[in-house]
């Protein structure tokens, strides 16, 4: 199946994942759908630039509704228990779509911890649900993207170029990226 689907497509054929009957989607789930695959053709949503923002409360619920929809990613429950007082910043970027039961968004959700970590993993979210999200300035977009990229793993040397710099144990991201929200704030 190609990227998005075409309405004149939709009135010969039923594409993977849409469901004419059964299944519990209707017209308007359908109408829906078309909404989502014309949004992302035309890259108003999953675009570089389409980041949208949540916070813990929010990220909690998002987990909740997904879990509740019977939608394939439900997050990390536990995990979020147990480091949802930590929770600075969550960042929503749309990855692609997913059919279980229904249309949702897949999304990968970065957290970023008071500790100056970074942890991420996916969400999926109902359409109508997503497009509520703010979206990240590109400000905030850059904020981000300066602390992602001192977390990016150190790929050591190769073995013929001599002794790593750093360990395979050594982790700099926590202090580079202290180091790089002290000159943004």
């Amino acid at each position: 199946m190609s990227a998005c689907v075409d309405v004149p497509a939709l009135s010969n054929t039923v594409p993977h994942g849409f469901t004419a009957t059964g299944g519990g989607l209707g017209l308007n789930s359908l109408v829906t759908q078309i909404k989502v695959w014309h949004r992302w053709r035309h890259r108003s949503v999953g675009g570089p630039w389409d980041i949208r923002k949540a916070d813990a409360r929010l990220l909690g619920q998002l987990m909740d509704e997904a879990k509740e929809h019977h939608l394939s990613a439900v997050g990390r429950p536990g995990w979020f228990r147990d480091h949802e007082s930590e929770i600075v910043d969550v960042a929503v970027k749309f990855w692609g779509p997913d059919y279980s039961p229904v249309l949702s968004l897949r999304c990968h959700m970065a957290v970023l911890l008071r500790s100056d970590t970074v942890r991420w993993f996916g969400v999926d979210i109902l359409p109508s649900r997503y497009f509520t999200l703010k979206r990240m300035s590109q400000a905030e977009v850059r904020r981000w993207m300066g602390m992602l990229l001192y977390c990016a793993p150190h790929q050591p040397l190769d073995p013929e170029q001599g002794p790593a710099v750093l360990g395979a144990h050594d982790d700099p991201c926590a202090k580079t990226m202290a180091q790089h929200r002290a000159k943004v704030h």
